[in-house]
């Protein structure tokens, strides 16, 4: 004797599936490598007066998306965008962003935090050229602003290439 009629097997299935796919596929997700993103993200927009850098959260805080906008007589143009996210068979934040009007056109990189710093290892492509080391420092500061500075090589040491402060907006 058959305790459960065959037409209420697929329903059944179905109720297992939506049950037991969220565990299954459950990630040691943004619990939460991405955290020291916060004071960047609850700023959202931040300028330097040439330049406006906009943060966001992605899906389920899975994400940071970026972009950045050059500033010019009012007008701003998009000029880069991208999103870190946890990666988590490397167990390290991973970045990839696109820029146009700049040396390279994809970056391809790795950040971690120290305290409030954020230190952004960057590898620059552009064509079929090998790609260009560079690390990006972002540090908080105090007023609501942080600052900016690029290193080329793949160590924060020496004197930085660029620098710049920013404001939120």
């Amino acid at each position: 004797m058959n305790l459960i009629p065959r037409r209420f097997l697929p329903i059944i299935f179905i109720c297992f599936w939506c049950v037991a796919t969220p565990a299954l596929y459950a990630f040691e997700g943004p619990d939460n490598h991405l955290d020291g993103f916060n004071w960047l993200v609850d700023g959202g927009k931040w300028s330097d007066g040439a330049t406006m850098q906009e943060f966001e959260w992605g899906l389920d805080r899975m994400s940071v998306k970026s972009r950045s906008y050059a500033v010019s007589e009012g007008e701003h143009r998009l000029v880069s965008e991208g999103v870190w996210f946890w990666h988590p068979g490397k167990k390290v934040i991973k970045g990839h962003f696109f820029a146009v009007e700049m040396p390279f056109s994809f970056i391809e990189s790795e950040a971690e935090f120290d305290g409030s710093r954020l230190i952004h290892r960057l590898s620059t492509y552009s064509g079929d050229k090998k790609p260009v080391e560079y690390v990006e420092v972002i540090e908080e500061a105090s007023g609501g602003s942080y600052s900016w500075k690029l290193f080329s090589g793949r160590t924060p040491i020496g004197k930085a290439m660029m620098t710049a402060d920013f404001r939120k907006k």
